[in-house]
């Protein structure tokens, strides 16, 4: 994703392509070099130790496309503080939780988290979050590609609480399953949360996308 500048949803390769595997990269980035010249060496030590073969094509695919609802957006325009200091964890938790009982965030700086609760239900508090970015969360959480069309530049402030029964697609779950006699999840699906919520919506479409496709790698990178 960092090498190729797409998103997970972009990628298509082989079945056990996933979380499962990990490394460690130990480089010497050049002084002077910029993100671009990090990706390419990115790129280049995918081709030559892991064996990378690959090829871009555009395709139709189900897709999402984010949407202004019909009453207008409610998202909460960031407030932009370059001198806010970062926050631990512990500090952000002293600030307590909002009306719907989701974490308060400081403002200034680009925060995002999530917790998982059973059965699929997922709480986001998140600043200085662009469309795009929300498009991103819709990928992980619903295993499509969304495609932002709002319009909207800006960067903002939000909160959702939603469920997702059985989960994100591909993605194991922390927790465990609710007990059988726990009360049912009163939580919203994401689509319903995100009209509620801050006022966008989805509609289900074929799309263009275009993909990175895996014509080759190997499992093991070979030694230095």
């Amino acid at each position: 994703m960092t090498a190729f500048g797409v998103r997970n949803i972009q990628i298509s390769g082989p079945s056990w392509l996933g979380f499962d595997d990990n490394f460690e990269i130990v480089a010497k980035v050049p002084p002077g070099a910029t993100k671009n010249d990090v990706n390419v060496m990115l790129q280049n030590l995918l081709i030559e130790r892991f064996g990378l073969v690959f090829h871009r094509e555009m395709k139709d695919l189900p897709a999402y496309e984010l949407l202004i609802a019909r009453n207008g957006p409610k998202l909460k325009r960031s407030v932009e503080n370059p001198d806010a200091k970062e926050r631990t964890v512990d500090e952000i938790r002293k600030l307590g939780t909002d009306q719907n009982g989701l974490p308060k965030l400081p403002e200034g700086r680009p925060l995002h988290m999530f917790m998982f609760g059973p059965n699929g239900h997922k709480e986001i508090a998140a600043t200085q979050q662009t469309t795009r970015d929300i498009c991103t969360e819709v990928e992980v959480d619903l295993g499509r590609p969304c495609v932002d069309h709002t319009g909207l530049t800006g960067k903002y402030d939000y909160a959702l609480a939603f469920s997702l029964p059985g989960g994100p697609p591909g993605i194991r779950l922390p927790f465990p399953p609710a007990p059988a006699d726990a009360p049912s999840d009163p939580a919203p699906t994401l689509l319903t949360a995100l009209q509620q919520e801050l006022g966008l919506k989805l509609e289900e479409k074929k799309l263009p996308i275009e993909l990175l496709v895996i014509d080759h790698l190997e499992r093991n990178p070979t030694e230095n």
